[in-house]
């Protein structure tokens, strides 16, 4: 699996694609990022050193920044993404140094060798602006389902939860990455281990001032909401282990690590550990209304932030 792939929401088409970005296409931001990765590249080969040693994630290594800020025009892709106006609105002017320092380290992640590749530069420049049409941020969060016994592949619970077979293909499509996985599995054993997994999903308007915004607490806690909604339909000890959650993107704009909510406790719901065994049924019967939406219950959620770097 590749190790830096990111979070992604859903592809967009070339006709879809042409649609939502009409007018956001700058070609001065686009010919002045094809001439500054080309110059990094210039760079990195010049310096010897494996294209590996400068992958990264802007902000995160200031010494590593410098090789790329410092070069002949950084300073002129910068004022060219500043000028795209639907980036003044989601992501802010200030932001400007950031993306173009990101969108080299993308670069650098796609690469195998310090060379040029015309096609994958234009696949990450349709990415980033794909990105940039979207109005809002997607988070995802998942954790591992315990005290279950079910029949049937998934169950849609509504307001972006649902319950389905552990699928290390399904979620490396979602964009999961190798180290989420890992913390995934690692927390899959023990009492009231199930085959099931719990997703959750969120959006967020964007604006300048959530550009950093890692993970929503709202999704913690459409997960407590959801099953205890479902303990109601049947009985049992239905509960999550700790949720890892990440921001999805078809670009990353610049986060990385992963944060970690909750515990992984294994008879988290009940001293009992009875499983539930009649959930099909239940969500089947419940599917028409669906579950309540979430209120905001930021305070309910214990907190702990991994800041890893997926390049580890």
């Amino acid at each position: 699996m590749n190790r830096n792939r990111k979070l992604r929401p859903a592809s967009v088409s070339g006709a879809d694609f042409s649609r939502q970005t009409d007018g956001m296409a700058e070609p001065q931001a686009h010919a002045a990022l094809h001439t500054l990765s080309g110059t990094a590249l210039g760079r990195i080969r010049a310096s010897g050193q494996p294209i590996e040693a400068f992958r990264g994630i802007a902000i995160y290594d200031t010494s590593k920044d410098e090789i790329f800020m410092s070069l002949d025009g950084f300073e002129a892709a910068e004022q060219a993404l500043a000028s795209i106006p639907s980036l003044q609105e989601r992501y802010g002017v200030d932001q400007a140094s950031r993306l173009a320092l990101q969108f080299i380290y993308e670069l650098l992640g796609r690469l195998h060798e310090p060379v040029f590749d015309e096609e994958l530069f234009e696949s990450l420049w349709v990415d980033f602006l794909a990105e940039l049409a979207e109005p809002q941020w997607l988070f995802r969060g998942v954790a591992n389902v315990r005290f279950l016994v079910a029949e049937g592949p998934s169950f849609d619970l509504g307001d972006g939860v649902s319950i389905k077979g552990r699928s290390i293909e399904e979620l490396s499509e979602l964009g999961f990455s190798d180290p989420v996985l890992a913390g995934l599995f690692d927390d899959w054993a023990g009492f009231g281990a199930s085959s099931y997994i719990m997703l959750v999903e969120d959006r967020l308007d964007k604006s300048p001032d959530n550009f950093v915004l890692s993970s929503n607490p709202t999704l913690f806690c459409k997960a407590q909401r959801a099953l205890s909604a479902l303990r109601l339909l049947a009985p049992g000890d239905i509960g999550i282990g700790r949720m890892l959650v990440g921001r999805a993107a078809r670009f990353n704009v610049g986060l990385g690590g992963t944060d970690i909510v909750g515990h992984s406790v294994p008879s988290f719901c009940g001293l009992s550990g009875r499983p539930m065994i009649d959930l099909l049924q239940g969500v089947t019967r419940a599917s028409s209304t669906r579950l309540p939406r979430s209120r905001p219950c930021s305070a309910q959620a214990r907190v702990r932030s991994r800041s890893s770097s997926p390049f580890a």
